[in-house]
């Protein structure tokens, strides 16, 4: 595994704690593959002194008031973040979920925010794989059990229609950390 990273997405508060402002429409799908002990147990095995995996961090953007000002087509997901001021900059649920800060002596890393739903979009993620020894073309795993929907329906619909087309893989945690 000499030239694998863990891409970790918006761990924040507010979408992994169940009092965080997005957590609620989340909170069936994250229970039901039990996404938080995934993903925690998935940082505790690429930190392990024999694995030594760097996790790349893609954060979304920490909303503030002028947020979306003079914006001629905001998304209707860039109206919900700054009505419900989800991921509000200095806020207890902008800040990581507990486990889930970056560890620099493990070579972690935190990419530029990212204002939608990519993180690759408008962000230096890529840039930051490259200088890190990433070239272009990278092998995609999801890992399905680490990630959520906004409904039960959506997530299965992504982890069984949409993500066989667009990666390389999906698995599950205990399929990577064997």
């Amino acid at each position: 595994m000499s030239k694998t990273a863990i891409i970790l997405i918006d761990p924040y508060n507010d979408f992994l704690h169940p009092s965080g402002k997005a957590h609620a429409p989340l909170a069936a799908s994250l229970a039901s593959v039990k996404a938080v002990p995934n993903i925690l147990a998935l940082l505790a095995w690429a930190r392990r002194a024999d694995n030594r995996i760097p996790v790349f961090y893609a954060l979304h953007h920490q909303t503030q008031d002028t947020d979306y000002a003079g914006w001629m087509y905001p998304t209707h997901s860039n109206l919900k973040v700054k009505e419900g001021k989800v991921f509000e900059k200095g806020s207890w649920g902008a800040q990581f979920y507990e486990g889930t800060e970056p560890n620099w002596e493990n070579g972690d890393v935190v990419a530029t925010e990212h204002w939608n739903s990519s993180g690759f979009a408008n962000t230096d993620l890529d840039f930051q794989l490259r200088k890190h020894g990433w070239t272009r073309g990278y092998h995609v795993t999801i890992i399905k059990d680490a990630t959520a929907a906004w409904s039960e329906e959506l997530y299965q619909a992504a982890t069984t229609l949409v993500y066989p087309l667009i990666v390389h893989d999906v698995k599950t945690v205990a399929e990577i950390i064997v």
